[in-house]
């Protein structure tokens, strides 16, 4: 038997001791009174059980009763079964009386202490050794029964019951710890919950009085841990604005939950910023009994939040003047050049014959550079556009072989002439069309096309349309040149990147040529791969999925 058991009996062991002493007390009075012939044997007989039971209330007042209780237990009951024993062979003619009760008395005793049962078969055991000894004696004037065979066996099947009855006493009893302990562990760890949780959790009532918080609560409002919170309403005390009572006051009003509602609280410090989840209980009439919810500062999110958006606001404002200057120096730079560009034409036509004998070469050498300034500008607006998410695309249909390609082979003809180079343009397909944004797939073919050209020092540039087994149009440019290392393919989309760096680079550009196909890839929904060795050519296909 555990130690929160023995406990459990003490009480009981001093009401029964109580119980026993004022019924030795009255029964003496009684039984000394009408049996004076044998008044000092009876005065005896009781006084056994009600200084036993004296004794044991004594002890029970002991700090260290609960070692002991089970052994004073049987010492109680033991002077009661004596003392009744004695008072039958005194007085054979109670012998009804004081056998009934002195078993009403110890089986009374066993329930009510609620004892496990192998204590209550052992005073059981107790009352049939009585019985036994009153046979062993056999005074006809105690035991009367004409049958002593059939007394035994009546006895031994009233003793069974007895014992099968304290059996499925034991084990009801044992449910009922078993219920009970779930049921306070169930509380404990409620409790744990309750207390540890981050949450403030509440209950209100119906008139929104607090009626119960965790500590988490308390620190959130700024109450000490001593205060009652039972003072404070949470509507008047707690709740900041006005509007935000009202809006409450609407949503409980009406019946509905209330759900991460937003609102200020007045604490000791400044207005704190939480979540409220409140829900209404119901008894079985469906009537309000009290509010339940719970509370989580959000001040520190808030403030986060409000923050994030301050320097979404100044990264925005950053961007759109990236954007204004990169637009404004464009516009500063591609003016002066493409008047520059066509005074040069203007010039050469009139000093053609003259300058071609001096320098062959110097026209050409001015438009070159002029249109390496001008695409080199047109590069660094679009990747700007891309990465700030300021171009504005529009998807319509068009014919990429018809309405495109004509404009780029204008474009790069006579610098692939210059370079040597013959590009040949490939349709397998009578369906060229796509719905995209036509920019974009201008730009993706023409970047393409600009790196072929430019690592490319002889043979020649092949573009291919052509549709795949299901049916999706691709665009291939297949050159001739000095091809990829394959330490370089899982950096060839980055931006402002090349094989070879430094300005001793052997070949011009800005790196941003593939970083700006694969953003308009992206935005087109086409896919890009590629396929290259080193001193053996390149060869780049976008499949477009529209």
């Amino acid at each position: 038997m555990g130690i929160t058991e023995r406990t459990l009996l003490v009480k009981p062991l001093r009401i029964l001791a109580y119980l026993t002493i004022f019924s030795g007390l009255i029964a003496l009075i009684f039984e000394v009174r009408y049996f004076t012939e044998v008044s000092l044997h009876v005065y005896w007989a009781r006084y056994v059980a009600i200084a036993a039971a004296f004794w044991v209330l004594l002890f029970s007042m002991n700090p260290s009763v609960t070692k002991y209780v089970v052994a004073l237990i049987h010492t109680l009951l033991l002077s009661i079964i004596i003392s009744f024993g004695i008072i039958i062979s005194i007085l054979p003619s109670t012998v009804l009386v004081n056998s009934s009760i002195a078993a009403l008395t110890i089986f009374t005793a066993a329930l009510f202490l609620n004892w496990d049962v192998k204590n209550q078969i052992i005073v059981a055991i107790y009352y049939n050794l009585v019985f036994a000894a009153a046979l062993f004696l056999n005074r006809a004037d105690i035991y009367f029964q004409p049958n002593l065979f059939e007394t035994v066996i009546l006895v031994s099947l009233m003793s069974s019951i007895s014992v099968a009855a304290c059996m499925v006493n034991n084990k009801l009893r044992e449910d009922i710890l078993t219920k009970t302990k779930q049921v306070k562990e169930s509380e404990r760890r409620f409790k744990q919950i309750f207390d540890t949780s981050r949450e403030g959790i509440f209950q209100l009532s119906r008139s929104f009085d607090l009626i119960i918080a965790n500590d988490a609560f308390k620190k959130i409002v700024s109450i000490d841990n001593r205060s009652d919170v039972r003072k404070y309403n949470f509507l008047n005390d707690f709740i900041l604005e006005e509007s935000d009572k009202k809006t409450l006051m609407n949503y409980v009003n009406s019946g509905i939950e209330v759900t991460n509602m937003s609102l200020k609280l007045r604490v000791t410090t400044k207005p704190t910023i939480v979540n409220l989840n409140l829900m209404a209980s119901y008894d079985a009439e469906n009537k309000i009994q009290f509010y339940q919810g719970s509370i989580h500062d959000i001040t520190t999110a808030e403030e986060i939040k409000e923050n994030l958006i301050k320097a979404k606001e100044r990264a925005e404002r950053a961007n759109e003047l990236k954007t204004e200057f990169l637009a404004q120096v464009s516009h500063e730079i591609r003016t002066p050049i493409h008047v520059l560009l066509a005074f040069s034409n203007l010039i050469r036509e009139q000093l053609e014959e003259k300058v071609g004998v001096e320098d062959p070469d110097a026209f050409h050498i001015i438009e070159t550079a002029g249109r390496r300034i001008i695409r080199t500008i047109n590069m660094i607006l679009n990747m700007s556009e891309l990465q700030t998410g300021t171009y504005e695309y529009e998807i319509k249909k068009f014919d990429i072989y018809k309405d495109i390609l004509p404009l780029i082979i204008a474009e790069f003809e006579e610098e692939a002439k210059a370079a040597g180079l013959k590009v040949e343009v490939k349709v397998d397909t009578d369906d060229t069309s796509l719905i995209a944004d036509q920019y974009g797939v201008e730009q993706i073919i023409a970047n393409l096309l600009s790196n072929a050209i430019k690592f490319t020092n002889q043979g020649n540039i092949d573009i291919i349309f052509k549709r795949d087994n299901q049916n999706k149009l691709f665009v291939e440019v297949r050159d001739t040149g000095i091809g990829i290392s394959k330490e370089y393919f899982e950096k060839i989309f980055d931006p402002f990147t090349q094989e070879n760096q430094g300005y001793a680079r052997p070949f011009e550009g800005n790196g941003l040529g593939l970083a700006i196909v694969k953003k308009f890839c992206e935005m087109n929904k086409a896919n890009i791969d590629f396929e290259s060795e080193k001193g053996r050519g390149s060869s780049f296909r976008v499949t477009f999925n529209s």
